[in-house]
C-alpha cells in the first residue's frame, strides 16, 4: 500500500503525506537504518527530513542515497543564522549525506525573531 501524495508547495514534487523524520536514525547502526529505509521504499514514502544536528542520521542516510537518491525528496536544515556559517553547515551536510544537492534547505528551530 502506497501513501497518498500531494504537491509540495511550488517545488513540482509530489510528496507523500507522511514525511520521514530522520532524527530517528541519530543513534542506530547502519543495519537498523537500512531496514527502516527499506520500509520507506516499500510504502512509497518519498520525502526525508534530516538535519546536521540529528547525530549520525546524515551518515546513516548516505549509503542509501547513493543507491536511491532519485526516489527521495531530501530536506535538511541549519541552525546557523549568518550566511557564511549556514553555508559551511550546508556543505558539511552535503558531504555527510554524500549528495551534491538537497531539495529543500530550511532554517531549523526558528523560534525567536532576533535569533
Amino acid at each position: 500500500m502506497s501513501i497518498p501524495t500531494l504537491p509540495f508547495g511550488r517545488t513540482g514534487h509530489s510528496s507523500t503525506r507522511i514525511i520521514f523524520g530522520a532524527a530517528s536514525l541519530a543513534r542506530v547502526g547502519q543495519d537498523v537504518a537500512d531496514r527502516t529505509l527499506e520500509l520507506l521504499l516499500e510504502h512509497g514514502i518519498n520525502h526525508i527530513d534530516v538535519a546536521i544536528s540529528y547525530g549520525d542520521a546524515e551518515l546513516r542516510l548516505a549509503p542509501w542515497l547513493q543507491r536511491h537518491r532519485q526516489d527521495f525528496f531530501v530536506a535538511t536544515k541549519t541552525q546557523q543564522r549568518k550566511a557564511p556559517e549556514a553555508r559551511e553547515e550546508l556543505h558539511r551536510s552535503l558531504d555527510r549525506l554524500g549528495v551534491d544537492h538537497v531539495d529543500l534547505w530550511q532554517l531549523h528551530n526558528l523560534s525567536h525573531p532576533i535569533q
